[in-house]
């Protein structure tokens, strides 16, 4: 086994060990939801009655949800925008990356490159003073 393959198995085993734990997890939250959500009917029904209990059990059970999708929501656009900043740093750091190597690897086309450049910065300079 080498390193890579060593390293991709136990990363492999920990992506495993995160989901079953977010699994339980989220089994957990579920039952205490539904706990949480079947006392509340059970209060209301006890002034209301029945029927007004489940109801506003469903309508606390909706609210909750979308609530959650919302944060959901604003959540993933975070993520988004963070992945846009991250891209774009990881892209301009690729950009200087691969033209201090193109200028080592090529001096004198560099060379003749900036000449060129600073000579065409110069012709622009003086046609706007005219």
């Amino acid at each position: 086994m080498n390193l890579v393959s060593g390293f991709a198995t136990g990363k492999a085993r920990q992506i495993r060990r995160d989901a079953m734990l977010m699994a339980f997890v989220g089994l957990m939250a579920w039952l205490a939801s539904a706990a949480l959500l079947g006392a509340f009917a059970v209060w209301i029904a006890e002034t209301y009655g029945l029927i007004a209990g489940l109801l506003s059990a469903a309508g606390l059970a909706i609210l909750l949800a979308a609530f959650a999708l919302i944060v959901r929501a604003v959540l993933r656009m975070r993520a988004r925008r963070q992945q846009r900043h991250t891209l774009s740093s990881s892209a301009a750091t690729l950009g200087v990356v691969t033209a201090s190597s193109l200028v080592t690897r090529h001096k004198g086309v560099a060379i003749v490159a900036g000449l060129a450049l600073g000579a065409l910065a110069a012709y622009a300079a003086r046609s706007d003073d005219d």
